[in-house]
């Protein structure tokens, strides 16, 4: 815990220095996640480790964000600077050296190639919200677009997640090591949704959800959470959420691989 605080305060200190950064350079940005979670949701430093920073910055302003950053110090890590990481990844790796060394996703999309979704960008930029985070002026996304953005982030990883959640119970899903689930990505989503009960449309949500393509990962995750954590998701969500069943097929390969990793 003491070491999670320690650490999260040299990550608050950078963000700091990245929005001043950013910010004198006319570059806009919305910070997803990481810091927005541990100040504004947890409210406690010591809650929530973290590793990295993920900011959104618009692809019209990359080569600005980019040199802007290294001209003070930052580096982009060589490996993952290459064409072909560029051309399937919406990000940029970057690194400040140093005692401490930290860790930077600077993103254009919310998710990387294949961009399977068609997530209105312009509208999460124009719905987000104005915060103060680590003594700064910042942006963080609607609390709608939180909950689908952690959604995403949930199952980007899981791919089986959409499959499995009929077919096996979600919560033992969950904490199969085989399956690349992660706690603290559910824990997140609970406690964004547990923070913003009264301001998120959940009709709104499974609109937005269905409109950009993603009411399949949409409704794994929030079901996972549901069986984890029981929060006040309206019945209605679900069947508002659910997607053509997969095919007979994908469900039968999937049983198949569920029933290997039991043996």
């Amino acid at each position: 815990t003491h070491r999670t605080e320690y650490r999260n305060r040299l990550y608050s200190a950078g963000l700091s220095e990245l929005l001043e950064l950013l910010a004198g350079g006319g570059i806009p940005v919305i910070v997803l996640k990481g810091l927005s979670l541990v100040e504004l949701i947890y409210g406690d430093f010591s809650l929530r480790p973290l590793i990295d920073l993920n900011l959104l910055i618009p692809r019209t302003h990359l080569t600005a964000a980019r040199t802007l950053l290294l001209r003070h110090g930052y580096i982009e890590t060589v490996s993952r600077g290459s064409p072909f990481y560029r051309w399937s990844h919406s990000q940029l790796v970057i690194e400040k050296p140093g005692a401490f060394r930290l860790f930077l996703m600077l993103q254009w999309d919310l998710l990387s190639w294949p961009r399977m979704h068609a997530i209105d960008l312009p509208r999460f930029w124009q719905d987000s919200q104005a915060v103060r985070l680590s003594g700064r002026d910042a942006r963080i996304p609607s609390p709608i677009d939180f909950v689908l953005y952690l959604c995403l982030q949930a199952d980007k990883y899981a791919f089986l997640n959409a499959l499995a959640v009929d077919l096996r119970d979600p919560a033992e899903f969950v904490f199969d090591e085989s399956t690349y689930n992660r706690l603290i990505r559910f824990t997140d989503l609970n406690e964004v949704i547990r923070h913003y009960r009264e301001r998120i449309d959940w009709s709104e949500l499974a609109e937005r959800a269905r409109a950009g393509g993603i009411e399949e990962s949409v409704h794994a995750s929030l079901r996972c959470v549901e069986r984890l954590f029981r929060p006040a998701i309206p019945p209605a969500v679900w069947e508002a959420l659910r997607s053509t069943p997969p095919r007979r097929l994908r469900r039968l390969a999937c049983g198949a691989l569920l029933e290997s990793q039991n043996r």
